[in-house]
């Protein structure tokens, strides 16, 4: 490689990278079942991990072991300490169905991005009365930012708060945060983070095909080989593997398939016999 020769578009892309922050060895393997997955997509990124855990697994570029030793939220010392210029910080429960490397971009215009939560309960949104309902609450499982002064004086300041609070969720304090305007912030789209796998019953063509499945239940199940990806059958049932993967072809391929609908019939059938 000739690195006078690169454009400013591939030395960007060289200062990127994906981080991963876990604890317990339930988390960690997850983690390494959701890079590989993340590989199978998006090869020529770099992954990090930041643990407690004693760790050697090629999936990983780099293991960082974390000082804040029993915090229940390790992604805030990984975000202050991420090597990447630009990071994409994933939980371990996510399942990265294609590249998402254009979230990258939308750093251009903002110091921070993520999607959209769908808890809207009080314990999630926070005790302000200051904050209208309309200001968005972010689910922080997934998010992109880029190195510098104020993301790391933002990361300082989230994590100081969710321990003097003793607070059992970062939500509330990463909304609270945005609303004070610690950083430029982005919202990225629903496809981003589907946190709601039953919306996939009646996901329609016209929202385009998901990019990222937010699987809480993976923590509940059997992890089997952690040096393997996860698959779609771990996650989602026969209906909406089907239709998963349908709107993946289709969005990659550009040609419409049959059926023309999402299987929302299968799932009212599927409560009606409960």
């Amino acid at each position: 490689m000739v690195w006078g020769a690169l454009s400013d578009e591939d030395w960007k892309k060289l200062r990127r990278g994906i981080v991963y922050a876990t604890t317990g060895e339930l988390y960690t393997n997850v983690a390494r079942r959701s890079a590989r997955t993340v590989k199978c997509v998006m090869p020529d990124l770099p992954i990090d991990l930041f643990t407690d855990q004693a760790v050697t697994d090629d999936v990983f570029d780099r293991v960082w072991p974390l000082e804040l030793g029993g915090f229940f939220r390790p992604k805030l010392e990984a975000m202050q300490k991420s090597r990447f210029d630009q990071t994409l910080l994933l939980d371990s429960d996510l399942f990265v169905l294609k590249s998402i490397e254009d979230v990258f971009e939308i750093l251009d215009f903002c110091d921070i991005a993520g999607a959209q939560g769908i808890n809207r309960e009080k314990k999630m949104m926070g005790d302000s009365n200051e904050i209208p309902r309309s200001f968005p609450l972010i689910n922080c499982g997934l998010l992109v930012f880029t190195k510098g002064d104020a993301i790391r004086s933002f990361a300082d300041e989230w994590k100081k708060r969710v321990i003097s609070t003793n607070a059992k969720y970062d939500q509330p304090a990463f909304r609270q945060m945005l609303y004070e305007g610690w950083a430029r912030f982005q919202s990225l789209p629903q496809e981003y983070n589907v946190i709601n796998l039953e919306y996939l019953y009646a996901w329609r063509k016209v929202q385009g095909a998901p990019r990222v499945l937010h699987c809480q239940n993976l923590h509940r199940q059997d992890l089997k080989d952690p040096h393997k990806p996860f698959i779609l059958d771990e996650v989602l049932d026969k209906d909406q593997t089907q239709w998963v993967k349908q709107l993946l072809a289709e969005e990659d391929n550009g040609v419409a398939t049959e059926p023309k609908r999402a299987p929302i019939h299968r799932y009212l059938q599927k409560l009606r016999g409960q």
